[in-house]
């Protein structure tokens, strides 16, 4: 991920919109892939609920 711009947050923002409206493979791995995405990156904390 490139930290540009809005930083770490931009980024996390930019594939949620990705994901959300135009169903982009890699920005889908970002939230649900557990060995790829934020579950790799040490800054951030990943907690999933199962509804």
């Amino acid at each position: 991920m490139a930290h540009k711009g809005g930083g770490r947050f931009a980024n996390i923002a930019a594939d949620w919109l990705a994901c959300a409206l135009y169903d982009d493979a890699a920005a889908v791995a970002t939230f649900t892939c557990p060995d790829c995405g934020l579950g790799t990156d040490p800054v951030w904390t990943v907690t999933r609920k199962t509804l």
